[in-house]
């Protein structure tokens, strides 16, 4: 992760705002410990579930979302944006003073849109800190490929799919597993020979944003696996604003007012009582 230097968000940047993009990868994905433990400036965390951390932007994953908190000093929710474009999210935010715009702020962050619901993003300012939370779905669950006993269908001019060829001789169909999961396309397979066996596997990543996994398919004919699956067509952009809401205010029920009980003693009674005693 690039080391942006000092905390100063709002410093000379009226005229050129500041940008900065971030990668948001899940846990398992980023650097070793050792690697984190590098002192580049950023603010030291024990926390397993902080993937990223600086001077002014936190990342934490936990099992059903990533949230992100942001920095904003002095900022309003009415000048302050959250927008998603294809698997961008971008914080837009201004600092006022009246009526005069005194800063400006910008954070963009890149999100696998496919491991997360962009569309249930939500956002909340609270002390000048701007939490972000993103819903993750739900994980898939490991796509089995049947492998067919025939040739693959010839490919055409209008009709070009991913394919992948692997010499397979002596396999048979039956002793085949192709599973895709997590963006790798596993396979494992054994040539019997006799009493003993040859292992087979091989790992292929394929990339879910343009191939059509959904379409894999599988062939194996004379000693030759073919794996295929479709493009996809390439995606709308998508734009999305992203609602900010901020604590409610606490009113301030009013004082009850103090009930005062007034005694009126009659002059001449009073006078009475002094002569008897």
């Amino acid at each position: 992760m690039t080391d942006y230097g000092l905390y100063r968000p709002y410093s000379s940047f009226l005229n050129r705002p500041e940008i900065r993009m971030y990668r948001l990868n899940s846990a398992d994905e980023t650097k070793s410990s050792a690697d984190n433990k590098k002192d580049d400036g950023k603010r030291k965390h024990h926390d397993s579930s902080v993937i990223y951390q600086s001077r002014e932007v936190q990342a934490v994953e936990s099992d059903s979302s990533f949230t992100l908190l942001v920095d904003v000093p002095g900022v309003k929710k009415g000048d302050l944006q959250i927008e998603v474009e294809d698997d961008v999210l971008s914080v837009y935010a201004e600092r006022k003073s009246g009526d005069t715009v005194t800063a400006k702020y910008q954070q963009r962050f890149v999100i696998d849109d496919r491991k997360v619901n962009l569309d249930q993003v939500q956002g909340n300012l609270t002390d000048g800190v701007l939490t972000v939370s993103i819903p993750k779905k739900e994980a898939p669950k490991p796509l089995e490929v049947v492998v067919a006993n025939t040739y693959p269908p010839e490919e055409t001019e209008d009709c070009k799919d991913m394919r992948f060829g692997l010499d397979v001789p002596g396999v048979k169909s039956g002793d085949l597993t192709i599973q895709f999961h997590d963006g790798k396309l596993h396979i494992e397979g054994e040539r019997k020979k006799g009493t003993s066996a040859i292992q087979i596997r091989r790992t292929l990543s394929i990339d879910d944003k343009k191939i059509d996994t959904a379409g894999l398919q599988a062939f194996l004919a004379d000693g030759v696996l073919t794996v295929k699956a479709p493009h996809k067509e390439a995606p709308s952009t998508r734009k999305l604003m992203v609602t900010v809401t901020t604590p409610a205010a606490i009113e301030q029920a009013p004082d009850k007012e103090a009930e005062i009980s007034v005694e009126t003693v009659n002059e001449e009674e009073e006078g009475n009582k002094e002569s008897d005693a």
